[in-house]
């Protein structure tokens, strides 16, 4: 499983960013915000990207979207570890020996 970030912006403010929170995992930058469109991130007021957190399979299958006007409300840690433990879950063997 590979966990990642991705924001608006270029590489260098990706990295500074990534320092500044100390994240554990790569901070990415969509600078023309493809990405964030292809998932329906839009900007509101023509100023502020809206934010959210995607949880997608290995096989691209999107199994959370949660998508917030305001940044504060943007991670809902409960149902992405939840989302997260069902993809490790459909990972693990299966336990069955023959």
């Amino acid at each position: 499983m590979r966990v990642f970030a991705v924001g608006p912006g270029s590489e260098r403010a990706a990295a500074l960013a990534a320092r500044a929170i100390g994240v554990g995992y790569p901070l990415l930058a969509d600078r023309r915000t493809l990405l964030a469109k292809r998932f329906g991130f839009r900007r509101l007021l023509g100023l502020l990207q809206e934010s959210g957190v995607a949880v997608i399979d290995r096989a691209g299958t999107v199994r959370l979207l949660h998508r917030a006007k305001n940044p504060g409300a943007a991670l809902h840690m409960d149902e992405v570890r939840r989302a997260i433990d069902e993809l490790g879950r459909a990972d693990a063997p299966s336990g069955d020996a023959t």
